[in-house]
Formats: C-alpha cells, sequence, structure tokens
C-alpha cells in the first residue's frame, strides 16, 4: 500500500509540475521584446520601457496527508505572507535563486523546478521589479535556518495561501495552480 501511495504522489507531483511548465507562461517576460538571461548571472532584464530589476521567487510545495501544501513565510518588517523571494546575485542564474532564497528565508530545500511557472512585476519606490517565479518540492525541512528569527514559516492549503498572500501577481500564479489541479 505504502509503495502505491508514494507511486501516486509522485505522479501527481509530476503532473503539477508539468502542466505549471505552462501556468502564467513565461512568455509574459520572455517575450515581447523583454531579455532575459536564464543560464547566466544577471541582476537586471532589458523591456521596452527600460529595465527591471530581477529577483526569484520559490513556491515550496510538498504532499501532507493526501493534499497538496504551500509552504508561506511572513515578510521582515511587516507580517504579510509571501513565498521565499529575493534578488538574483551575481553570478547566479534566477532558478539557482528561487532555491537560495527557499533556504535563507524558509530553511526548505529540496527539488527546483527546471522552468519558471511564471512571473509577475510590481513597482518598489521608482525601481521596477521583475519575479521569476519556480515550484520547489520540498524534500526537507530545516528546524533551525538563518532567517528562522525573523520569519515565520507556514504550510498552507493552496485555498488558505491564496487567502493569506496580498501581492497581486503571486496571488494569480497560486490560483492557477489550484485551477491546473482541478482542471
Amino acid at each position: 500500500m505504502r509503495k502505491s501511495l508514494s507511486s501516486a504522489k509522485q505522479n501527481s507531483a509530476r503532473e503539477i509540475e508539468g502542466t505549471l511548465g505552462i501556468l502564467a507562461q513565461p512568455a509574459s517576460f520572455l517575450g515581447g521584446g523583454l531579455s532575459l538571461c536564464a543560464n547566466a548571472s544577471c541582476s537586471a532584464v532589458k523591456a521596452p520601457g527600460g529595465e527591471h530589476v530581477l529577483q526569484a521567487a520559490a513556491i515550496p510545495y510538498r504532499w501532507h496527508q493526501g493534499r497538496l501544501e504551500i509552504a508561506v513565510i511572513t515578510r521582515r518588517q511587516r507580517g504579510n505572507w509571501i513565498v521565499p523571494k529575493g534578488h538574483v546575485e551575481a553570478g547566479e542564474t534566477p532558478r539557482q535563486s528561487a532555491r537560495r532564497e527557499a533556504s535563507e528565508e524558509a530553511g526548505l530545500l529540496g527539488r527546483i523546478g527546471s522552468r519558471p511557472c511564471g512571473s509577475y512585476q510590481y513597482l518598489k519606490g521608482r525601481e521596477s521589479h521583475l519575479v521569476v517565479v519556480f515550484l520547489l518540492r520540498v524534500t526537507k525541512e530545516l528546524r533551525r535556518w538563518s532567517e528562522d528569527d525573523v520569519r515565520r514559516r507556514e504550510w498552507l492549503g493552496v485555498e488558505r495561501a491564496i487567502e493569506r498572500v496580498r501581492v497581486r501577481g503571486l496571488k494569480h500564479i497560486l490560483r492557477d495552480l489550484r485551477d491546473r489541479r482541478r482542471a
């Protein structure tokens, strides 16, 4: 029984990763005149209207008691709920950055998707930021991590994660995840 349950979870995980490959298509930033350095280090992307500060995020997920759960964390300054996200550092790809942020900000390790599952933009002051989002299938949850003193981590069902997150672009990606699972 355990073997078939594990196999079912693996198939569901592959299905989610496969369908999310087309979720919130990264064409929104790969096409339309934008240039993203996916295989090289970079900190900004060129766009028709100027440059965006490049960031990467991870949506950490796991299967718990037969249900898909998403890990959310609190922001440092406020209690708002987000997923691990940060700047792409020199020498990193966005994918590597997303993996690093999940470890530093949430104490989560795992298998990161090979392609982004989506992206969103936001303004911070006068700077435009572009966040490239990857799925992270969590394989290890650390008890202590570098930011555990300034952040809380919580596992939620997809619906509850959508309710908690306030960032519009991230909320949209989570809704797409939910809708793809239902289809």
